[in-house]
């Protein structure tokens, strides 16, 4: 789970933006990359955004309002999972937004795991690659 289809992961497409391990961006393209060398099947995973709407321009993460306007989107969303197990959840506004906003409740009785987001400005953090590629052996408890 990321935060929103914003024009910060490409600002050529704006708000037309649908979340895709196969869109041609440097977030993409690092989830890409990381379940190639960790040997994930891509049909294991089905990339969701916490908050599904474009965000207005003028704001980088989603608002308290946007948060919990999302929840019945993401209820909806897992009832089409079939037998869902864990929910990895990427960048830290989709983790304050999951755990300020209760969408635990939500998850199924899934496990959770926390990262930090594939794309920039967080992967850019000092060690965060290697702090994504360890949220991802979790979730899908890889023997390394």
């Amino acid at each position: 789970m990321l935060k929103a289809p914003q024009a910060d992961a490409d600002p050529k497409l704006g708000d037309q933006r649908l979340i895709s391990l196969d869109n041609d961006d440097e977030g993409a393209a690092h989830l890409f990359q990381l379940m190639r060398d960790l040997g994930v099947d891509r049909q294991r995973c089905v990339p969701w955004n916490i908050c599904p709407f474009p965000l207005p321009p003028s704001r980088f993460d989603p608002s308290p309002e946007e948060f919990e306007r999302s929840r019945p989107y993401f209820d909806k969303f897992m009832d089409l999972i079939e037998a869902p197990e864990v929910v990895l959840v990427l960048g830290a506004a989709a983790r304050r937004g999951w755990q300020q906003h209760d969408f635990v409740d939500l998850a199924r009785g899934c496990r959770v795991v926390y990262g930090p987001s594939p794309s920039p400005p967080g992967i850019d953090n000092r060690g965060a690659l290697n702090r994504l590629r360890d949220a991802f052996v979790d979730a899908f408890e890889i023997e390394i």
